[in-house]
């Protein structure tokens, strides 16, 4: 059984609140409640997309890669979706 640090177990912890968020704001949206949603839960995204390349940079540097960038493309379409609203 792998033990966890402190660190990693904060990275968990949010990225499990952000899961939760970006679940919960995705039906929202897609149930018509909140129309703009996608500015809250795409960034949410990102973040985890970030905090899966910082508890993968020991394992996976092609999973960190992918994550990074990843991460990007999602904070440019928000930009773009800013900026042509």
């Amino acid at each position: 059984m792998e033990t966890k640090t402190t660190a990693g177990k904060v990275l968990s912890a949010i990225g499990l609140a952000c899961s939760l968020s970006v679940i919960v704001l995705a039906v929202l949206q897609l149930a018509g409640v909140w129309a703009d949603a996608g500015f809250a839960y795409l960034p949410l995204l990102a973040v985890l997309m970030l905090i899966q390349a910082a508890q993968y940079r020991r394992k996976s540097r092609s999973t960190v890669i992918l994550s990074l960038c990843a991460a990007a493309v999602i904070l440019a379409a928000v930009a773009l979706r800013l900026i042509l609203r």
